[in-house]
């Protein structure tokens, strides 16, 4: 019986609930949204395999996978795809070509609601809504089971996640099934509340008093590396944000077991890992451009064979990941030291309020900006 004495155990990823024949596991979220398996001890067998199936654990499985990958910065040749990838669109190049090719491909995209969960796409149009960044944790209940039932179907299939989700899949995958299974992990920073996300909407939409039609967590038309929000609103207004740093990547709101990731290295569990390629010279044509570009490591042979086939739709060139080693491929992200204090804050006194103290919807971060801009004068 698998058993969480702290959350930083647990991903929530579901393979444990997805794995358990007598339905004695269900996923149940906190008080931020988080999921974590709640067992029922009446229906519960003792059969262990959901302690089996979890794969959140230094001794992680990686099947075949390369021990050190091959590593390339890609961008896409179309330049209407890539203005509409967040990055360099390796992913898109990978998706298209396997629903091309008769493959269903899942990945993470918003709901009526604005809530991420993982969804099917078996065409280019279902395609274009798992396009672009989440940050968010995306909710899978369910969707292992469903990709166990395409491969069944002799289905080619692609997942896309975070390498806690691919491995998990993988693990409660039965591995006879596992050829026609590509999973591509992204590389994560660290997965924020799904509670507090759902707020922020609400906040927005009763701030501008229209509903929203369309979101996008790094609008691209601010440059690859700006740091913008756009929402398109029902009334026809759009509305741009600075990030919400509090929001994502301050480490307020991450997930617990983000702080003690075992992914957070370049021994991937996917067969091809993909993200933005940062760190590339200020002089170089992809960081002038600001178009973006990505960072594709090759983990197994198979993800080589599927990157083969798809490199002729890029622009690409073999690199040293020594040399864009960023901080998620090395160590776990870090809570913020003041988590506790902003959670006692979220608890006590709501969204608005620590919205306000402390992200960038208030007098305090206007202020911060003002200290800063006054330093950064007297320096010069």
């Amino acid at each position: 019986m698998i058993s969480i004495e702290e959350k930083k155990q647990c991903s929530g990823c579901t393979a444990c609930a997805n794995i358990c024949s007598q339905n004695a596991i269900s996923m149940v979220p906190d008080d931020m949204g988080f999921l974590y398996p709640l067992v029922i001890k009446s229906l519960c067998v003792n059969c262990g395999l959901c302690e089996k199936v979890c794969q959140f654990h230094p001794g992680y499985l990686r099947y075949d996978n390369f021990d050190t990958p091959i590593v390339f910065s890609g961008r896409l040749k179309k330049t209407d795809e890539l203005a509409r990838s967040q990055s360099g669109g390796a992913f898109f190049a990978i998706a298209d070509h396997l629903i091309k090719n008769g493959g269903v491909v899942y990945g993470a995209a918003f709901k009526e609601t604005w809530c991420v969960t993982h969804q099917r796409a078996a065409d280019k149009k279902q395609l274009e809504t798992l396009r672009m960044t989440k940050y968010v944790q995306s909710d899978v209940r369910g969707v292992y089971s469903l990709v166990k039932d395409d491969l069944k179907k002799g289905l080619i299939v692609l997942f896309s996640g975070t390498a806690c989700q691919v491995a998990g899949l993988k693990s409660y995958i039965p591995v006879k099934y596992h050829d026609n299974l590509f999973c591509i992990d992204i590389i994560c920073h660290g997965v924020p509340s799904p509670k507090i996300w759902q707020d922020y909407i609400e906040y927005i939409e009763d701030r501008y008093k229209s509903r929203i039609i369309k979101a996008c967590f790094r609008d691209k038309r601010f440059g690859w590396h700006g740091a913008r929000e756009s929402y398109l609103l029902e009334d026809g207004r759009e509305v741009y944000m600075r990030t919400n740093n509090y929001l994502y990547f301050n480490g307020y709101t991450l997930r617990d077991s983000c702080s003690s990731c075992v992914f957070t290295n370049t021994m991937r569990v996917g067969d091809i890992t993909v993200g933005d390629l940062w760190g590339l010279p200020k002089d170089s044509l992809y960081e002038k451009d600001a178009k973006g570009v990505s960072l594709i490591l090759v983990n197994s042979e198979k993800g080589n064979k599927l990157y083969e086939k798809i490199k002729h739709t890029l622009y690409v060139k073999k690199v040293n990941v020594n040399h864009f080693l960023q901080p998620q491929l090395q160590y776990p992200s870090e809570i913020n030291p003041k988590r506790d204090f902003f959670l006692a804050d979220y608890r006590n006194k709501g969204f608005e309020y620590v919205a306000h103290k402390y992200g960038n919807l208030g007098w305090r971060y206007r202020l911060k900006k003002l200290i800063y801009s006054i330093i950064n004068i007297i320096r010069l």
